[in-house]
């Protein structure tokens, strides 16, 4: 890296998102980063472009584009001052989801991904001030595909679904659990990459029972005071639009659920029923929130975990709005073409 491209301390200080990082930490990220520069109406990313590295804005404002299906672009959103384009890209590897064009000059740094990940291997809390603010941008992102989802299947339906009758969560509703959930935590996939010991002390904040199938563990709406994890059984994640329940996504065994909510600090986006027996880890909001502002093993790893469960929701959710979305032009096209033969 030139002397022209060199980042440093002083200059991290400027993005709001490591305010309560110490210099020590941040002395570490500045040795990852590197300056960039943009003109106006320049691309800083195409959509369909490998994706290897985010861009952390620290002055000016850049515009996010996609493809329209037809040909041409849509601006779907803008982004500003400290703000972090290019987030999912630290995480995994892929090609760009949408293009982002400077609306005038833009400076900011740039990280690639294998300092990333090399920095959470070794957790580095400002990597972990980075991983959050992914976390907080994944959960608004998957909030609004879910809308979009329900908009789609609302309007191609032939009819809506049925009304289910569910139970309201109480406590008179949970039972013991009847199994030794412990001796096989391990290979649920939330758990893998914890120790026995990290397991044990993440048990300690948690609250074990089981529900029967039919009950509404939360709604949308509702103040988002814990989450949960599957142990075993299912619950189904819906939205309701006209007074209907739109099935979401099935959630199994390993599985999270409500945790966007709390990462967000918003009410329930979602509302979630037991689709059979199930057997829940409940940890309360603000426990999860004090895990978070930890610095130990656990935290960064159990954080690690939910954000990964975080991408799989939003890769299913993105595969879902596709299919909703060929289905209603589908059924346009059919109407169309009915008129059209009526008319002949």
């Amino acid at each position: 890296m030139g002397l022209e491209n060199k980042v440093t301390l002083e200059d991290v200080r400027r993005l709001s998102l490591f305010r309560e990082v110490d210099d020590r930490d941040l002395a570490l990220l500045a040795h990852g980063l590197e300056r960039a520069s943009f003109g106006g109406g320049d691309s800083i990313f195409g959509q369909g472009e490998p994706a290897d590295s985010a861009i952390f804005i620290v002055e000016g404002e850049a515009e996010i584009l996609t493809r329209l299906p037809g040909g041409g672009e849509v601006v779907v959103a803008k982004v500003g001052a400290g703000a972090m384009i290019g987030e999912t890209s630290l995480l995994e590897e892929g090609v760009r989801t949408a293009s982002v064009r400077c609306a005038g000059p833009v400076t900011g740094f740039r990280m690639d991904r294998r300092f990333f990940r090399a920095s959470i291997a070794q957790h580095d809390y400002a990597a972990f001030c980075i991983l959050r603010q992914i976390m907080r941008v994944m959960a608004d992102r998957l909030r609004n595909l879910n809308i979009q989802i329900v908009e789609h299947a609302a309007s191609s339906m032939s009819r809506p679904p049925e009304p289910l009758a569910l139970a309201r969560r109480g406590r008179e509703l949970e039972q013991p659990v009847s199994f030794d959930c412990r001796a096989f935590l391990n290979i649920l996939p939330i758990f893998q990459e914890l120790r026995d010991a990290d397991i044990d002390e993440l048990l300690k904040l948690t609250r074990m029972f089981t529900l029967p199938k039919g009950v509404a563990l939360f709604e949308e709406s509702d103040d988002s005071e814990s989450l949960f994890i599957v142990a075993r059984g299912a619950l189904t994640m819906c939205c309701a639009d006209g007074g209907h329940l739109y099935p979401l996504e099935i959630s199994g065994p390993g599985k999270v659920c409500g945790a966007d909510d709390i990462i967000a600090a918003r009410p329930r986006a979602r509302g979630c029923y037991t689709s059979s027996e199930v057997t829940l880890l409940e940890i309360s909001a603000a426990d999860f929130q004090s895990l978070n502002a930890d610095r130990s093993w656990l935290s960064f790893r159990f954080q690690a975990a939910i954000c990964d469960a975080q991408l799989g929701s939003l890769a299913r959710a993105n595969r879902r709005l596709s299919h909703e979305i060929t289905h209603t032009a589908m059924k346009e096209h059919r109407a169309i073409a009915s008129l059209v033969a009526a008319r002949l």
